[in-house]
């Protein structure tokens, strides 16, 4: 275990990450529930995606774990942890640019009917509406998955 200051030492939560450290999963759950909303906020920040931003910090969780002896004290545990949270958040938003969906092609595959719907023309029956409903839905995904540039 690597050397750290005196006061940093003395304090609880070290001595849960020096038992973490050794293989104790108690002292770990421990960290990361006094971490786990900060952790998540900044996934979910990233990722804008609750399921997703759950998985990011379910593994963002285990490479902690794996590297909780080489945490050398240069800054507080949670801004360690917040570091390794949004590593694995910015590699998911990476690899989910890689899958750009093409709005030409969501356009080619709805119906006629729903394009008439979303055109500003208001639904005159019930199905209408929910299809208008439904299609807002879809084009906020769609949004939603664009490339911040």
């Amino acid at each position: 275990m690597p050397q750290v200051s005196t006061s940093q030492n003395a304090s609880p939560e070290w001595d849960l990450v020096q038992q973490a450290a050794q293989g104790d999963e108690h002292a770990f759950e421990r960290i990361m529930r006094t971490h786990n909303r900060r952790l998540y906020r900044t996934a979910r920040s990233i990722l804008k995606d609750d399921a997703q931003a759950e998985d990011a910090l379910q593994d963002a969780n285990l490479k902690a774990w794996a590297a909780l002896g080489s945490f050398r004290a240069d800054a507080q545990l949670g801004t360690w942890l917040v570091r390794i949270v949004a590593n694995e958040a910015l590699g998911r938003v990476r690899r989910k640019d890689e899958n750009i969906i093409s709005l030409d092609d969501i356009m080619g595959s709805l119906d006629t009917q729903a394009i008439g719907v979303a055109d500003g023309h208001s639904p005159q029956t019930p199905e209408q509406e929910a299809m208008r409903a439904q299609l807002r839905r879809l084009l906020e995904q769609c949004i939603d998955a664009l490339p911040d540039a």
